[in-house]
């Protein structure tokens, strides 16, 4: 059950961060203000939004019934490993050597926290 939790918690969370991302480039803006602090809200911006605060209500389930020092690790390396994969291929983002041989030594350590 832990593993749904945490698989449901990193798609909604790194899905809501990607489609504010995207809604920040694309489609129909919805403006809030005018002048220096100008921001503009798109539907895949909203929809963004409702995945990430729905992703933190699932957080606080996780940190509340498993201990932060597994949670915490294991949850920010799944999310760094699916930005990594989604930017490259969704945003069409490039990323350098140095990148790459990072998210392989956080898989490294996602693999290393799971060992009993």
């Amino acid at each position: 059950m832990k593993w749904i939790i945490i698989i449901i918690y990193s798609l909604l969370s790194n899905g809501g961060l990607l489609a504010i991302r995207y809604g920040a480039k694309k489609g129909t803006m919805i403006s809030l203000s005018k002048g220096f602090f100008d921001i503009g809200l798109s539907f895949y911006s909203i929809l963004g939004f409702l995945m990430y605060i729905l992703s933190f209500l699932i957080y606080i389930v996780l940190v509340s019934k498993y201990n932060l020092s597994y949670i915490i690790p294991l949850t920010t390396a799944i999310s760094y490993v699916i930005i990594f994969i989604a930017s490259v291929f969704f945003l069409k983002e490039t990323l350098g050597a140095l990148q790459i041989a990072g998210y392989f030594i956080i898989m490294l350590g996602v693999i290393l926290i799971n060992v009993k």
